[in-house]
């Protein structure tokens, strides 16, 4: 019985932390820096501003999608969150938004060690000027 639940309890904690693991392998086989964008997708309407002015810019989009390993924590407050999503959101929050900021738009290394941010009053001209930046070579 005792072993039953210690593979059980293995098994869920693999499973709640596989999204950052994956997020980290990917970084670092691609030989990227991640991206992590903090929203609140049905409540925090500067998170919308942020995205239509920034992120949904085609420049913008096309420089993250070809350089970086982009992730998405979303703090939703109608819709509830798979559990594995809401872990990994969580870890990401406590590792790079403990001031709890929305929108957030966090550089950081393939170890989630920050490296820049992109702030909420940037423009896609002033984002793609800090992206380029970190782009590792």
């Amino acid at each position: 019985m005792l072993n039953n639940f210690l593979i059980v309890l293995v098994s869920v904690f693999s499973f709640l932390s596989s999204g950052k693991t994956e997020i980290s392998s990917q970084a670092k086989k691609e030989s990227k820096n991640v991206i992590v964008y903090f929203s609140g997708s049905d409540w925090c309407t500067i998170c919308h501003q942020f995205s239509g002015r920034v992120i949904k810019d085609e420049k913008v989009s096309e420089v993250i999608k070809s350089n970086y390993v982009y992730y998405v924590a979303d703090f939703p407050q109608k819709k509830k969150l798979a559990k594995e999503v809401a872990s990994t959101n969580e870890f990401f929050a406590d590792k790079l938004n403990e001031e709890g900021t929305f929108p957030k738009f966090v550089i950081c290394d393939e170890e989630f060690n920050f490296i820049a941010n992109i702030p909420s009053d940037a423009t896609a001209e002033s984002a793609l000027t800090i992206l380029k930046k970190y782009i590792k070579e």
